[in-house]
C-alpha cells in the first residue's frame, strides 16, 4: 500500500467510474449496480431503467426481495443475489395472497396461483378456448 493514499473501498479497482457501496452513494434516478452475487461489495453508479420487459425468469435482489426478472429488480434499485427466488424473503407479516414469498403482492403471485391452479387439473369443465 502506498504512502499517503486513502482506501476509496474494498477489493479491485473499478474501471472508469466512481464506486458506491449501497443507493445513498448515487443519484436520485440511479442505482449501485453490483455483480451479480456480490451484495456486500462495491458497485458503480446506473441509472435505473425506466421500462422492463414482462417475462418471468424471478431473481432474489441483493434486499432480499424476489423480483419477477432482473430488470425489475434494477428498476426498483436492487442488485441481483441470484437467480431464482430468494430462499429467505425479509418480511415480518406476509400478505394474503403472497403466493411467490416476495412480501409483495402483484401480478406474479397472480401467475403462480394459475399455474398451480392448473397444474392440479382445477380447470372448471365449461372452460372455453379458442
Amino acid at each position: 500500500m502506498a504512502v499517503g493514499v486513502n482506501v476509496a473501498y474494498p477489493g479491485e479497482c473499478l474501471p472508469d467510474c466512481d464506486p458506491c457501496l449501497d443507493n445513498d452513494d448515487c443519484g436520485d434516478s440511479e442505482f449501485c449496480l453490483k455483480t451479480p452475487g456480490k451484495c456486500k461489495r462495491a458497485g458503480v453508479c446506473q441509472p435505473k431503467p425506466q421500462h422492463c420487459p414482462l417475462f418471468f425468469d424471478p431473481v432474489c435482489g441483493c434486499d432480499g426481495r424476489i423480483y419477477s426478472n432482473g430488470c425489475d429488480a434494477h428498476a426498483n434499485g436492487a442488485s441481483i443475489a441470484h437467480k431464482g427466488p430468494c430462499v429467505h424473503p425479509m418480511c415480518v407479516d406476509r400478505p394474503l395472497m403472497d403466493y411467490n414469498g416476495d412480501c409483495r403482492v402483484t401480478m406474479i403471485d397472480f401467475a403462480v396461483f394459475a399455474n398451480h391452479w392448473f397444474d392440479c387439473g382445477m380447470v372448471p369443465a365449461n372452460a372455453c378456448w379458442q
